[in-house]
């Protein structure tokens, strides 16, 4: 038998969408850790920016029509909040990764942004290149919308109603619960409060 009827035609938008979708994976995981984990030597911090500025510049080559549904949901760097919310709403409504993850990034950034403020502000000036504000708040909110904006050029979803999910507050506590373990019940405000955001 030919390898053919083994392994099927690939087509190049294909590739150039899952390109895009890994990319843009990655890149918010990778921005997320940036953002929290401080303290870091700062040589890391500059092979982070060079990292995420390279991952960006690689993306913006390609181009995507419409938003990508790849069923991939890897459950790597699910140790933070954000990132176990948006591999439960991934596999709950069969998104992409990068699709649940550009829904619920922008909103849990705002959510937690002041705890970080210089790390939300050298992200947006280093990696985003907005121009500095007036305060830090400001420039650091900025930053995030620049996130927001890049993702949405490659036609992710922004919020859940961008992906035609529409949820009664028993469905998305249901969805809460299915995200978090027992242990981390604490968390479930905070985390109503950013899927909430991003309807």
């Amino acid at each position: 038998m030919e390898r053919s009827q083994y392994y099927p035609t690939i087509g190049q938008r294909f590739i150039e969408e899952t390109a895009i979708e890994n990319n843009v994976y990655f890149l918010l995981h990778l921005t997320t850790v940036y953002l929290t984990k401080g303290g870091r030597p700062v040589i890391i911090d500059k092979l982070f920016r060079a990292l995420l500025k390279d991952m960006m510049t690689t993306t913006l080559q390609y181009s995507i029509e419409g938003n990508g549904r790849l069923s991939r949901t890897p459950e790597l760097f699910t140790h933070l909040p954000v990132q176990k919310m948006s591999l439960g709403l991934s596999k709950a409504f069969d998104l992409s990764p990068a699709a649940a993850l550009s829904i619920i990034w922008p909103n849990w950034a705002r959510s937690i942004y002041q705890e970080h403020l210089q790390r939300f502000v050298d992200f947006a000036v280093n990696i985003m290149n907005v121009a500095p504000s007036s305060s830090d708040e400001e420039t650091a909110l900025k930053g995030i919308h620049a996130m927001e904006k890049f993702c949405q050029g490659f036609h992710l979803p922004a919020t859940l109603e961008d992906a035609g999910i529409f949820l009664t507050d028993t469905e998305m506590s249901e969805l809460i619960k299915s995200c978090l373990s027992q242990e981390e019940a604490n968390e479930k405000a905070a985390i109503y409060l950013i899927l909430k955001n991003s309807q």
